[in-house]
């Protein structure tokens, strides 16, 4: 099971070398950790947002160094959770939650951030249905999608890297979240390749890499990431 994977104590001690190491991984990580900061640039700094999976705390860091006093971190791992508290401090208030089941009162965010997560479960609605709850009316869900990832068809790769993936393309992924009460106000795709391919990349090809994107269909990306506003009545 995913949550038994990213439970595991050499899982989380080498999560960040792994997904982030070199300068490909290093240049994923800002790219996603940018796309999600601008997402919620127009935030007021006392607004209380909810990073889960917080993972080791990449995202949370970064939004706390943008200013935010309000954070706190939920994951499902002990490690990851201890991972994240290390590196952004007090500052962060983590929770061991279960995103289908979050221990909180409705309309408790003004924003909940979701990396990594929703492409590890099929069932997608359940997930997005309690992101709706949580959140404030008016509150933004900041999330991202696959569009395709050879894990979704290779079995090898998903005894490797921790289990199956489902991709969704746009319409799906845009269609649940109105389902689950949400406008989709802002989108930005990202990547060519998928993301842990960046990281065997020499730090040369990145330029490159980002130019072809750019020029390129922007269909051809394989990650969506979407700001989604919580409608006011559910």
């Amino acid at each position: 099971m995913k949550r038994d994977y990213y439970a595991r104590e050499d899982v989380v001690r080498s999560y960040d070398s792994w997904r982030f190491g070199g300068p490909g991984g290093r240049w994923v990580n800002e790219r996603e950790v940018r796309t999600v900061v601008s997402m919620l640039a127009h935030l007021p700094r006392d607004a209380t947002i909810l990073d889960i999976p917080v993972g080791t705390g990449r995202v949370a860091a970064a939004l706390l160094q943008c200013g935010f006093k309000h954070v706190d971190g939920a994951d499902t791992s002990q490690g990851m959770l201890a991972a994240a508290r290390a590196r952004c401090g007090e500052g962060l208030t983590v929770h061991r939650w279960d995103a289908f089941s979050l221990e909180c009162a409705p309309n408790t965010f003004d924003a909940v951030v979701s990396m990594r997560l929703s492409f590890h479960y099929n069932d997608l609605q359940k997930m997005l249905a309690e992101f709706a709850r949580v959140l404030r009316p008016g509150g933004v869900l900041v999330c991202d999608s696959l569009r395709w990832s050879p894990r979704s068809v290779a079995p090898r790769l998903q005894g490797l890297l921790g289990g199956q993936v489902f991709a969704r393309s746009d319409r799906v992924m845009k269609e649940g979240l109105a389902q689950a009460g949400f406008r989709v106000d802002r989108r930005e795709a990202l990547f060519l390749l998928p993301s842990l391919a960046y990281r065997a990349l020499p730090g040369a090809l990145l330029g490159p890499m980002e130019w072809l994107e750019a020029i390129l269909p922007e269909g051809l990306r394989t990650k969506v990431v979407w700001r989604a506003v919580r409608e006011a009545s559910l």
